[in-house]
């Protein structure tokens, strides 16, 4: 598969270093916040990452969070707080509104993700 960014710059260099750091062990990606456009997106990425595993995701919105954890095997959660509080994440990815993500940046920094 040919993965390329919006200019057309191919990733797959990008991929390879990171299945290279992934390959040693596997690794719980968590997303929090579905409501932009990139989570979709990102899913086949991670899924070709040797050792990535995104398991969980969380949205405020329950039919976005609804439609998400029908279309993939992930588990989901109504707040970001209570999937970093139960879920065990190596990784997490922001996709929140702007506005929350230095709260949930340092959420997940004191808890090691």
């Amino acid at each position: 598969m040919d993965y390329s960014d919006r200019q057309g710059r191919a990733l797959r260099p990008v991929i390879a270093r990171v299945e290279d750091a992934f390959a040693m062990q596997q690794l719980s990606v968590g997303f929090l916040g579905l409501s932009h456009l990139h989570p979709r997106s990102y899913m086949p990425l991670f899924h070709a990452v040797p050792g990535a595993d995104v398991v969980a995701v969380s949205d405020a919105n329950a039919g976005v969070l609804d439609g998400f954890t029908r279309d993939f095997p992930v588990r989901g959660y109504a707040h970001w707080q209570e999937m970093l509080d139960k879920e065990r994440l190596d990784i997490a990815v922001l996709f929140l509104p702007h506005v929350e993500c230095p709260e949930a940046a340092v959420a997940c920094a004191e808890r090691g993700i």
